[in-house]
C-alpha cells in the first residue's frame, strides 16, 4: 500500500492505528491555480505534480511509516526533469529546492555532496521509480517566457524559475497546513491583488 498521492489528489495515511484513503487538492491544483495568474498553469501543475516523487523510493515509505531514518525526496523530481529534457529541466531549481531554498548553480567540479544544482545532479538517491505505476507526467506545451518580447532572455528566466518556485513552495505549504488540521487551519483569504496595488499605490501618492 502506497503512502503517497495517487495523482495527487487521493493518500493513503495512518490515523489513529487505522489506513484510510483520503482526498484532497493536493500540491499540484494549487501551484496550478497559483501560476494561473501569471498564464502559467500548465506549469505550476506539472511542477507540482514532480516535486514530490521522491516519496516513492521504499526507505521514504518507511520512513512514513515511523521509521527515524532521513530520506532525500526532493532530487527526484528534479532529476527526471533532466531525463525528460526538453522544456521540463526549467523546472529542476525549483523542484530541487522546494524545502532547502534555491541553490546557487555551481561549477563542474561540484561532488554530489554539493548543494549547488550540479552538486545535486551527481547525488545518489533512492529508486523512486515506482512512481510511473501512478503518476502521469503533464505535458508542457508553452514556452517558460516570450523569447520575441523579452528584452533580457537571462533575466526573464530567473524571474520565471522564482515565480514558479513561489507558486510551488507556497501551495506545498497551503496544502500540508491543510492536511496537518484536517482541513480546519482557520486561514482566511485575503484581498485580490487589484486590491492591494490599489492601496499600495495610494499610500506611496
Amino acid at each position: 500500500m502506497n503512502y503517497y498521492h495517487v495523482q495527487d489528489t487521493e493518500i493513503m495515511v495512518r490515523r489513529n492505528g487505522m489506513e484510510k484513503r483520503i482526498f484532497r487538492r493536493g500540491t499540484t491544483e494549487r501551484a496550478g491555480e497559483f501560476a494561473e495568474k501569471f498564464g502559467k498553469r500548465e506549469w505550476g501543475y506539472c511542477c507540482g505534480m514532480l516535486h514530490d516523487i521522491g516519496k516513492y523510493s521504499d526507505k521514504f515509505q518507511r520512513r512514513i511509516r515511523g521509521e527515524e531514518i532521513k530520506v532525500d525526496h526532493a532530487t527526484a523530481g528534479a532529476r527526471v526533469c533532466m531525463e525528460l529534457g526538453g522544456m521540463y529541466p526549467f523546472l529542476e531549481m525549483c523542484i530541487a529546492g522546494h524545502h532547502a531554498g534555491l541553490s546557487d548553480y555551481g561549477v563542474s567540479t561540484d561532488t554530489g555532496n554539493s548543494s549547488t544544482t550540479l552538486g545535486r545532479r551527481k547525488k545518489k538517491i533512492e529508486d523512486f521509480y515506482a512512481y510511473k505505476k501512478e503518476v502521469k507526467i503533464p505535458e508542457l506545451k508553452t514556452s517558460p517566457v516570450n523569447v520575441e518580447k523579452t528584452k533580457d532572455l537571462n533575466f526573464s528566466l530567473s524571474m520565471f524559475t522564482r515565480m514558479m518556485y513561489s507558486c510551488l513552495v507556497d501551495a506545498d505549504f497551503l496544502d500540508t497546513e491543510e492536511f496537518m488540521t484536517e482541513e480546519r487551519s482557520g486561514r482566511q483569504q485575503g484581498q485580490e491583488i487589484q486590491v492591494l496595488l490599489d492601496k499600495l499605490e495610494k499610500y506611496i501618492t
